[in-house]
């Protein structure tokens, strides 16, 4: 049961991102979608992984049809606006739990799912990281 819904969710996963059908056709190398795109590093990987649990979790009458909302992500390496602190540090990838966590709540974010209380507070960091400092006046 688990192998097939494991198999069944990377399917649909597979399905809502083109560049990943492209080297499944021999349209694109794996090494060309590396370069520009993050969908398929390691830490997205176990992102999609961790989101995908919580699919099931949250709204286990839904995976395909919630899936569906990745087709609208934007995965490449030049979106640091969502992906910088997340998936990448930088402009590189990145590979700590925190940057695995943040990376995955981006996507339930997308998929419209609950986080746990320690996402939360990961994300709350992250959002108050990303705020300007503001400069203080001189006396």
């Amino acid at each position: 049961m688990a192998t097939q819904r494991s198999q069944e969710f990377w399917e649909a996963v597979c399905e809502q991102i083109p560049e990943w059908l492209y080297v499944r056709e021999s349209k694109m190398t794996a090494g060309e979608v590396r370069k520009d795109f993050i969908h398929c590093h390691a830490i997205v990987l176990q992102a999609l992984g961790r989101a995908g649990r919580s699919l099931y979790e949250q709204y286990p009458g839904e995976v395909k049809k919630r899936l569906q909302r990745l087709r609208k992500v934007d995965w490449s390496r030049t979106n640091a606006q969502a992906w910088e602190g997340r998936a990448m540090v930088g402009g590189a990838m990145a590979k700590s739990g925190q940057n695995v966590t943040l990376t995955a709540n981006e996507i339930k974010r997308v998929l419209g799912l609950k986080l746990s209380p320690e996402e939360q507070h990961a994300e709350t960091a992250l959002m108050a990281a990303r705020i300007p400092k503001t400069k203080t006046a001189r006396s």
